[in-house]
């Protein structure tokens, strides 16, 4: 969400089907439209609909009603066609698309985390680390949890966050299979479900951390 120029949108953009929404702050009018942008025209009005008045500064517009895809941008008050005339009055957000893959780069980026958070792959940021056994603190003992993932900067072995991001992860890819997968996906989910099993103990009991035996 970018309210730098008095209107809040995503800026990542809308799925054509997709509810759209975006606050204006102080709105210059009540009315607002979405106009595209292209090579020969400049702006061009695709929508006009009053806004949702929800408080004295704040305004909701809802422009659901878009679903064809392409480049947009919202725009409430006077804003001139041409955008070199001086002393234009009203706002305009920043540009933003709909577009029936919009989530694709980000969701390739948020799962591309976990392969940069693992510890001790040659995958993650921090490469070959954390190789030593971890011990438990007033046990004598140690433990095997090489292949984990980094928390916080380091290694802390904490089950219930890989449990609970791990089955997002798996959602994900049984829902959407992305194109740009190739066995990716899969790969991750080996890697998480193998480190998770090393904190069962023998016992049955999950170590809550490599400091913490407590099950």
């Amino acid at each position: 969400m970018s309210g730098k120029r008095g209107i809040r949108i995503n800026q990542i953009g809308y799925e054509p089907n997709a509810e759209k929404m975006a606050v204006i702050d102080n709105p210059a009018s009540d009315f607002f439209e979405v106009r595209t942008i292209d090579r020969s025209v400049m702006w061009k009005s695709v929508l006009r609909n009053p806004l949702r008045i929800t408080s004295g500064r704040q305004a909701v517009a809802d422009f659901s009603a878009i679903t064809t895809p392409g480049d947009y941008q919202l725009v409430c008050g006077n804003v001139s066609a041409d955008y070199r005339e001086k002393g234009r009055r009203g706002q305009e957000s920043f540009s933003f698309v709909v577009k029936p893959d919009v989530y694709t780069h980000l969701a390739r980026l948020l799962t591309g985390y976990f392969t940069w958070q693992r510890c001790g792959s040659k995958k993650g940021w921090a490469g070959k680390c954390h190789q030593e056994p971890a011990p438990l603190v007033g046990t004598g003992r140690t433990i095997d949890v090489r292949g984990g993932y980094h928390q916080s900067c380091d290694l802390r072995c904490w089950a219930d966050g890989i449990s609970m991001s791990l089955y997002a992860y798996l959602r994900y890819a049984e829902r959407m299979h992305p194109y740009w997968d190739d066995g990716i996906l899969h790969e991750e989910l080996r890697h998480g479900c193998d480190y998770f099993l090393k904190l069962i103990s023998p016992e049955g009991f999950i170590y809550d951390s490599q400091f913490v035996p407590i099950g």
